[in-house]
């Protein structure tokens, strides 16, 4: 599965973004071999994603980077 941050809300809100984000990890951790792909979009949002993956990193051991 591949989500971006600006279809979480990234755009408007980064903080619903995180948690929608966080949502979905912790929904794909219950399930088998679940990959969620993280789409870096355009460069200029580049900031906004490495700021919620960190804090996600922080958040949740079983994110890989």
């Amino acid at each position: 599965m591949s989500v971006k941050l600006s279809q979480l809300g990234a755009e408007f809100d980064l903080e619903l973004a995180y948690q929608n984000l966080r949502e979905i990890l912790l929904k794909a951790n219950t399930y088998n071999n679940m990959h969620i792909n993280i789409d870096t979009e355009k460069y200029a949002s580049l900031q906004q994603i490495v700021q919620v993956l960190d804090r996600l990193k922080g958040d949740l051991e079983m994110l890989v980077l």
